[in-house]
């Protein structure tokens, strides 16, 4: 099978990547009407159906896999070794804790503008995207539901959902902020002008 491919199609596993979840189903819907069944198209799809967050897309991915006579489990890992060892089965790496280091994804040895290195640095941009995947779920699911963070600040009417609330707890704490530092001032200003 030749490493290349119609740009169509180049443009197609381009699109797989797109941040609306509408370009990326039709993409995929598209690849598996193409008959391609190049393994650059069967890792994509297979990524794609690992790793989209949104449910439309991995089912297109799945079809698109399906329609093409394709396994739906990757014959080898979809990613570097390294990152292999690190991550895990892609349904792994999405439940592995957050951690503060991102997985670093090694350099392909192989020379630049050939199949090899193309192919490897697709790999490593799986991974990342994998990693943004798991920062994206972080922040969603620590803005839906009170967080250990919130669970530990007092209850206050700063952290109302209500705008007018939350500006007149803003307010009434600066009021007390200046009281709290005018008013010994006042007191030694007093006291000077008594003595």
């Amino acid at each position: 099978m030749s490493d290349e491919l119609p740009q169509w199609v180049e443009d197609l596993i381009g699109d797989l990547r797109e941040s609306r979840s509408e370009i990326r189903r039709h993409a995929a819907t598209n690849l598996g009407k193409s008959g391609n069944r190049h393994h650059r198209v069967a890792d994509s799809l297979r990524t794609l159906r690992l790793n989209d967050p949104d449910q439309s897309v991995r089912e297109a991915a799945t079809a698109a896999l399906r329609r093409l006579g394709l396994s739906l489990e990757p014959e080898q890992p979809p990613y570097p070794p390294a990152a292999v060892e690190v991550l895990g089965t892609p349904a792994q790496a999405m439940a592995l804790p957050r951690s503060s280091q991102p997985v670093q994804a090694p350099m392909p040895s192989s020379p630049p503008n050939s199949p090899e290195y193309v192919f490897a640095l697709e790999k490593r941009i799986m991974v990342l995207e994998i990693e943004l995947n798991n920062l994206r779920q972080a922040s969603a699911s620590s803005l839906t539901g009170p967080s250990s963070a919130m669970a530990g600040l007092p209850n206050s009417a700063l952290f109302s959902r209500s705008y007018l609330t939350r500006a007149f707890a803003v307010w009434g704490h600066y009021l007390v902020a200046q009281l709290l530092i005018v008013i010994p001032f006042y007191v030694l200003f007093l006291l000077l002008l008594g003595s």
